[in-house]
């Protein structure tokens, strides 16, 4: 007899509610701030446990309409992901 929907998403909630073996959230590192003379922000946080480096970069513009130069975002984006 198959089950309805109903019984399977109770299944669900009921599993996903049930305590588990978890790791302990990881605590908060402080950032330390860098602000370069081009007005650049760096936000630098330090974990000697981690054995990865990893960085982001988030620009923070007013979006508006391209017009004649269509496309143009789009290409500096792919070249910022390169």
């Amino acid at each position: 007899m198959p089950l309805s929907r109903w019984t399977i998403t109770l299944l669900a909630l009921v599993y996903s509610l049930t305590p588990s073996a978890q790791e302990p959230a990881p605590t908060a590192l402080e950032p330390t701030v860098l602000k370069l003379s081009n007005g650049l922000q760096i936000y630098l946080v330090e974990d000697p446990a981690a054995t990865d480096v990893t960085w982001e970069l988030k620009l923070d513009y007013t979006p508006f309409l391209e017009g004649q130069k269509s496309g143009l975002m789009a290409l500096v984006g792919a070249m910022l992901g390169q």
